[in-house]
């Protein structure tokens, strides 16, 4: 993002909250291990994550050797699969930062080439049918309802509004 777009001051401010990320973007052909739905790619052995006996949806498989290609800045391994799970049934409209509603399940490289068969899911979870995804790099900022958004004034938060509106228009632009 630009200062003559922002201003210098609102620049290195906004820039200072960001953070590298990816957004998986649906591919025309399957371009490595990462995709949304399908069935994980665990170790054997692992249990088909479940909260209070109600199984998670696997919402999406990232391959973090890819993600790492394309966003070498990501935090976090950069090797091995990550999977994740939500409880899509019970929790759409719900908090996504509650606990019990997402699992993250990191697999390496050495045991994801063994998991296969992965875990039977129980009868009743909600299955996404497979479909290959890229990650694109992006760089993200906090929604400015977050707690990181601490704003002295109403102006400022104001401001961060349209700041916020305005990267997320343009980072829709750059993708």
């Amino acid at each position: 993002m630009s200062h003559e777009y922002l201003g210098a001051a609102n620049a290195t401010w906004l820039s200072s909250l960001a953070l590298p990320a990816v957004r998986l973007t649906p591919a025309l052909r399957e371009s490595g291990s990462s995709r949304f739905g399908g069935d994980p790619i665990l170790p054997s052995g692992t249990p088909w994550p479940c909260e209070q006996g109600v199984p998670l949806t696997l919402l999406a498989v990232v391959d973090l050797t890819q993600a790492h290609r394309t966003a070498e800045h990501l935090p976090g391994p950069r090797t091995g699969l990550l999977n994740v799970f939500y409880d899509l049934d019970h929790q759409l409209a719900g908090e996504p930062d509650e606990p019990s509603t997402l699992r993250l399940m990191w697999t390496s490289d050495s045991d994801a080439c063994r998991a296969r068969p992965t875990p039977s899911p129980p009868g009743d979870v909600n299955r996404l049918a497979e479909t290959p995804v890229i990650p694109d790099p992006r760089l993200t900022l906090p929604d400015p309802f977050e707690r990181i958004v601490a704003l002295p004034n109403n102006d400022d938060h104001d401001r961060y509004l349209e700041l916020y509106s305005a990267w997320e228009d343009l980072s829709d632009d750059w993708g």
